[in-house]
């Protein structure tokens, strides 16, 4: 069976050990930054070859050094098929419209977290299926 794996981005450190844990919970392999300037899949010039890409990413849209969408469009512009959630409590019309047309889960905060195991059964499932 293959591994799965989630990047999870918050500068909240008890957000971040929160989202940590629930993934750890579900069977992920997680990994977990406090800003996107620590993330190699965001300071790297392109995917690096030796870090294997996350199944899923979860992200703070409004963090001190670079926001949620800034590290989504590095990361997509680099190839990233990841899925994708951005979660906020400071969601604007202009960035719930960003985030529908870039296909990015919408999570809000406080995050619901049987909105977050719907959301990752139907990556899984889906994952499973040949």
């Amino acid at each position: 069976m293959n591994v799965k794996r989630a990047l999870i981005l918050d500068d909240d450190p008890v957000m971040l050990e929160i989202l940590k844990k629930h993934f750890e919970v579900r069977g992920y392999d997680v990994v977990g930054y406090s800003s996107p300037i620590l993330c190699q899949l965001f300071t790297a010039r392109s995917c690096p070859p030796d870090i294997p890409c996350p199944d899923v990413i979860v992200t703070d849209l409004v963090m001190n050094t670079v926001n949620g969408i800034q590290f989504i469009d590095e990361v997509k512009r680099k190839g990233c098929t990841s899925h994708i959630a951005l979660i906020s409590g400071l969601w604007t019309d202009v960035t719930l419209q960003w985030a529908a047309e870039f296909g990015v889960k919408v999570l809000h905060k406080p995050v619901n977290l049987q909105d977050l195991n719907d959301w990752l059964t139907t990556i899984e499932t889906n994952r499973a299926t040949p």
